[in-house]
């Protein structure tokens, strides 16, 4: 089910094909280089970095290509309306937004880990900085010299060139001895 946030992304990628994709998309099917059948393992699927039949619109496009949504075919098939276009080509006349999300974030994590959080002390503040495609949202856990408490919720702000950047004001006396810094927050 491709809402069903107990499963994996890729799981609900995965069984979104096989629903909508691969009674056309498997060997014998219909034209396509793929297989979209949830039982086909996903390195035999043809799906990452998979070829086209015909050059995409955008050149260097492929079935999926990881961290690049625009030249990833499959996306730019499950949202067009354009009847040429879409996929699937029939029983549908609205974009599935649940698929188009699943699609992206599978997009994004198939590029491989982002650089993460970057941590640099300042004199009178901390700035944190982290990419866009994680948590919107770090909780510094300190020796209690952060404004009187043990825990800061740091949020993202407004992203710049793909990375959160906070400032984090330190309080008079210096900085504080971090003891861990986790994107979960405590229990009460």
């Amino acid at each position: 089910d491709i809402i069903n946030t107990n499963a994996s992304v890729s799981e609900r990628f995965r069984s979104f094909l096989d629903v909508n994709c691969s009674y056309c998309h498997q060997p014998g099917g219909v034209r396509g280089l793929f297989d979209a059948r949830y039982t086909t393992p996903p390195v035999s699927a043809g799906i990452k970095n998979g070829p086209l039949i015909a050059e995409g619109p955008i050149p260097g496009s492929k079935v999926l290509v990881p961290g690049d949504q625009l030249r990833s075919m499959i996306l730019q098939r499950i949202q067009s309306l354009d009847p040429i276009f879409k996929m699937p080509p029939v029983g549908r006349n609205v974009v599935d937004q649940p698929a188009v999300d699943v699609t992206r974030r599978l997009i994004d994590q198939l590029a491989g880990p982002a650089p993460h959080l970057a941590v640099t002390p300042g004199a009178n503040a901390l700035h944190l900085s982290w990419p866009t495609t994680e948590t919107p949202f770090y909780l510094l856990a300190t020796d209690g010299q952060i404004n009187g408490t043990n825990w800061l919720e740091v949020p993202a702000g407004t992203p710049i060139n793909g990375r959160y950047n906070v400032n984090v004001p330190l309080s008079p006396g210096g900085s504080p001895a971090f003891l861990r810094l986790t994107s979960q927050r405590p229990l009460p």
